[in-house]
């Protein structure tokens, strides 16, 4: 009987084979979640999203595509800061989350930027592959190295229906001269949304877009953008904005971004159009 071929390590190449938690383990039993079937991801297909993978129990979700050095290592020291950060806002007793309470410091930001990386990582291999990627490949080392592009963009919100759900593509939205177009793909692109009970936060990495929000109704009707915990960046918001949205989808609308102009569409024209749904993030 033929042996199995060695696996390497995701993160660093290294023979693999240590048991990793992809919904970390800690995060599981913070959430009240440990023996809930879950549905790990869901995969942005040119259809639009559709559900990957098969329901198990969020403490089942283990992939041995790390090493013992990297398992206990930098991801064991890394997650025992983000268990600090967000241990409060996954707890299912919470009943409300504001501006106020999720505010983070560009420290801590870093910080979770590097552990939704590593976990989207982690999740992306719990499930098939399927016909498409979806991470660029040099994910895994931007997460160990803790080397994230600049360019990520990273909002959060509160949703009213709590439960864990998680999208992640290699492709995004974009609004394009004008129109709507389901999927564009750059090389370092991905897109990345979870929810834990009732808190949800996005990461995404589009380098070579503009950026621009849609203006959206938050649960109660309100004019709404997410809270954005982006570099630099304050964002215009209704002045008694909580980032309330009544479900997930609702929160994955939110952002689009611009990548130049279609055929026989003007600049003129696709400002005009674009400003007619969007409020432009600086």
């Amino acid at each position: 009987m033929s042996k199995r071929p060695k696996r390497n390590c995701v993160f660093c190449g290294s023979t693999a084979g240590s048991k990793e938690h992809a919904l970390p383990d800690w995060l599981a039993k913070a959430m009240g979640m440990e023996k809930e079937p879950v549905m790990p991801v869901t995969v942005n297909r040119q259809d639009g999203w559709l559900t990957e993978g098969d329901y198990r129990a969020a403490g089942k979700l283990i992939t041995k595509r790390v090493c013992h050095d990297c398992n206990t290592g930098w991801m064991c020291n890394l997650e025992a800061v983000v268990k600090d950060l967000i241990g409060d806002w996954v707890n299912p007793k919470r009943t409300e989350m504001t501006r106020e309470s999720l505010a983070i410091t560009p420290e801590d930001l870093a910080i979770l930027n590097r552990w939704l990386v590593k976990t989207a990582c982690c999740l992306s291999l719990v499930v098939p592959r399927g016909r498409f990627e979806k991470l660029p490949p040099e994910a895994p080392s931007w997460s160990r190295l803790n080397l994230l592009p600049d360019s990520c963009k990273v909002y959060a919100a509160w949703i009213k229906e709590p439960t864990f759900a998680m999208k992640l593509a290699h492709t995004f939205r974009i609004f394009n001269g004008g129109e709507f177009h389901p999927n564009q793909k750059h090389r370092d692109s991905f897109d990345l949304v979870i929810q834990l009970n009732h808190f949800a936060i996005r990461i995404a990495n589009l380098p070579e877009a503009d950026w621009m929000i849609m203006g959206c109704k938050d649960s109660r009707g309100k004019d709404c953008i997410p809270n954005f915990w982006s570099y630099g960046i304050q964002p215009p918001h209704s002045h008694e904005d909580d980032c309330i949205f009544e479900k997930l989808e609702d929160f994955t609308k939110v952002c689009v971004v611009s990548t130049g102009l279609s055929p026989g569409i003007s600049r003129e024209e696709a400002t005009k159009a674009s400003k007619s749904l969007q409020r432009l993030i600086p």
